[in-house]
């Protein structure tokens, strides 16, 4: 659900650029005393801060990933860069802000019809759901875009004179969608644009309406190769490993999630599981988070995964698994057919045998997916602890 911020919050328009100079506009609010920045994704709003100055720089550190904002500030402009530490060699976006809440006039009619499930299409010709919501009291369009393996998360923005644009901003990635809707008195069959991600990433996209299309099921992406009961050990946080035969699983159902601490629906996952599991923990159930990252040493990745359990106050088991490549995580699992994505999640009986899977994760931002795949969770929990 959004929050409500008190008037100290000033609203401010930030538009951050790609290496061919197509803006992202995004919507952030700022307070200087005590210091919090708010990044705004239509309902969602991520807090920050870890606020530091360096010389005449102001340094925000961006929740749960290895990113920062390291910003000249003024009243009334913002000038800097959003910068990615996860490459051997940092990429940044140039970014500019300023003070001035943004005035939305979407074409009411436009955005009302195109609220609702789209199919589209990459132009490698693999397919997605564009879902499309509308709210006539903001003017805000919002929406995402489900795939096989997950979602875009909370995406806004609005629809003029046939020109859709709809950004998001997570402190990891940058995503801008652009479309134009054909010049006719009667209503568009379809859309059709591009989408540009971080830096110089981008690729085209057109949909359409298809009643009845469905997404691959998530339950049968990745499967077991075994009727037997699990055994692992990997590394926890503090360096020690970490059995599924320990005294502290044994004789209880388990959720492993294979996730990573630089993947967005693994977070998101995360935040739901760190719901479940103090609903469900004294009746026998434990989570273990089996995290793949971009570093295949231990010491490297510690620091961020010690950041996201912090950030996200995970109440669970956090273990580091090795790499993220999904060849390498594949062969660390050999009871699984293989990893297709992050994050994956095992659904384990008390005997620590595999009785359900489910590929990806599609958030809050889905609307009635999430909430089906919550109901659909929840009910194997149940089952699992019986």
């Amino acid at each position: 659900m959004a929050q409500v911020y008190k008037a100290d919050f000033t609203e401010w328009k930030v538009q951050l650029y790609n290496d061919s100079g197509r803006a992202f506009p995004l919507r952030w609010l700022w307070k200087p005393n005590p210091a919090e920045l708010i990044l705004c994704n239509a309902e969602e709003r991520i807090s920050c801060t870890r606020i530091s100055r360096y010389n005449d720089s102001t340094i925000i550190e961006l929740p749960v990933f290895q990113t920062e904002l390291r910003l000249q500030m003024s009243d009334t402009v913002w000038k800097g860069f959003w910068i990615n530490r996860y490459k051997t060699n940092p990429v940044a976006m140039r970014l500019e802000g300023r003070r001035q809440k943004q005035h939305v006039h979407s074409d009411t009619a436009l955005a009302a019809f195109i609220k609702g499930d789209w199919v589209l299409t990459w132009d490698d010709s693999t397919e997605a759901l564009a879902r499309f919501f509308w709210n006539a009291r903001t003017q805000m369009l919002s929406g995402t875009v489900l795939t096989e393996t997950g979602d875009y998360r909370y995406l806004e923005g609005q629809i003029q004179q046939g020109h859709l644009q709809m950004t998001a901003f997570d402190g990891l990635h940058a995503f801008l969608f652009e479309g134009n809707l054909p010049a006719s008195n009667t209503q568009p069959l379809q859309l059709k644009g591009r989408f540009y991600s971080g830096p110089g990433h981008f690729q085209s996209w057109k949909a359409q309406r298809k009643p009845g299309f469905s997404l691959a099921n998530p339950e049968t992406l990745t499967q077991s190769r075994t009727n037997d009961p699990l055994h692992f050990t990997f590394t926890g946080l503090d360096g020690t490993p970490c059995n599924l035969d320990d005294k502290q699983f044994k004789n209880k159902a388990v959720i492993i999630q294979i996730m990573g601490s630089w993947c967005p629906n693994c977070m998101d996952e995360s935040r739901y599981f760190a719901t479940l599991y103090p609903r469900f923990a004294a009746e026998g159930l434990e989570i273990i988070a089996l995290a793949f990252e971009k570093s295949d040493r231990f010491e490297q990745a510690q620091a961020g995964l010690l950041k996201m359990r912090r950030d996200l106050q995970l109440p669970y088991t956090l273990l580091y698994a090795g790499s993220s490549q999904k060849i390498k995580a594949s062969k660390q699992l050999p009871w699984l057919t293989e990893i297709k994505a992050y994050p994956t999640t095992l659904f384990l009986n008390r005997q620590h045998c595999i009785v359900a899977t489910h590929t990806g994760f599609s958030g809050p931002a889905t609307g009635t997916t999430f909430i089906q795949y919550c109901q659909r969770t929840e009910r194997i929990i149940q089952k699992l602890l019986k």
